[in-house]
């Protein structure tokens, strides 16, 4: 087992829960409680940290999305070069 307990594969399954949670409100108006939500998720994927990289980086894509802005503050956060 790696740090905090979880295996590789947990890790992952926690990787693409916090992805799928990032984007599943892009196509709603804004309102503080998802706003909420949205800064809860994004300093998760801050302590998971370069492995979530890649995943977040295919989210800069979509520029009129909520999770594009999120992704950004995150890659930043997380202060990987390839930002």
């Amino acid at each position: 087992m790696s740090k905090k307990g979880k295996t590789p594969e947990k890790k992952e399954e926690e990787l693409k829960r916090l992805i799928k949670e990032l984007t599943k409100y892009d196509d709603m108006e804004y309102s503080r409680a998802r706003e909420e939500e949205l800064n809860e998720i994004r300093d998760e994927l801050v302590s998971i940290g370069k492995p979530a990289v890649p995943q977040l980086i295919e989210i800069l894509n979509r520029h009129e999305a909520q999770s594009c802005r999120y992704a950004a503050a995150t890659l930043g956060a997380i202060g990987d070069e390839k930002t």
